[in-house]
């Protein structure tokens, strides 16, 4: 069942590369930078009634993070953005899905990385992610909202179905961007079972 329009606020999330930056920028909500650096804080353990304090002047907003969280080894915390959302049911975690290839491709040019380093980086995400969404769906019995980066350029409007998030059609476009690295594809084919929990989460739109 679609969740138009019941969400106030969203946790959108995604490998470096994953494209969930682009979603930011073509959305009509704002960013929420006040729950966005509490949320940048990744291993620390949240006062959930404290922060909720914040929740009745907070209007309509979206809060990214990658994983990992830019150059810096670290990553957010989703088990606090999954505990808050399920404390404060106006809010929800969105998680997009973009092959991993072209995520590690796409990162190594923006960071200046090597491949093997970038596909370290990407893989690591993406576990954990999978973990995440195993105990999302198991332990609080919630079908997690994973979208794929093309399906959504393809959709805005059902993505806005789903989810509420209205998207500017004009200011996103699907990537055409082709890997031609078979060791690349063969390292990550090697480990799917470790992630595959994602894509068998994966709406369609």
């Amino acid at each position: 069942m679609p969740y138009l329009n019941e969400f106030k606020r969203y946790f959108l999330v995604g490998t470096e590369g994953s494209g969930h930056h682009l979603f930011i920028t073509a959305s009509v909500l704002e960013r929420d930078r006040k729950i966005e650096g509490w949320a940048d804080r990744p291993y620390e353990t949240n006062n959930f009634d404290r922060i909720s304090i914040m929740d009745t002047d907070t209007k309509e907003a979206i809060i990214s993070n990658s994983i990992p969280w830019g150059t810096n080894p670290r990553k957010p915390n989703l088990m606090n953005y999954l505990h808050w959302c399920q404390s404060n049911k106006q809010d929800r975690m969105i998680y997009i899905y973009r092959d991993p290839v072209l995520c590690a491709e796409s990162i190594s040019e923006r960071f200046d990385w090597t491949i093997p380093h970038s596909a370290h980086r990407v893989l690591d995400g993406l576990i954990y992610i999978s973990a995440v969404l195993r105990h999302q769906k198991e332990t609080y019995s919630e079908m997690p909202l994973v979208f794929e980066y093309n399906d959504i350029c393809e959709n805005p409007e059902k993505f806005e179905f789903w989810t509420g998030i209205k998207l500017f059609p004009h200011k996103i476009q699907k990537s055409t961007r082709q890997s031609t690295n078979n060791r690349l594809k063969d390292y990550f084919f090697q480990s799917y079972e470790l992630y595959s929990f994602i894509e068998k989460c994966v709406i369609k739109l």
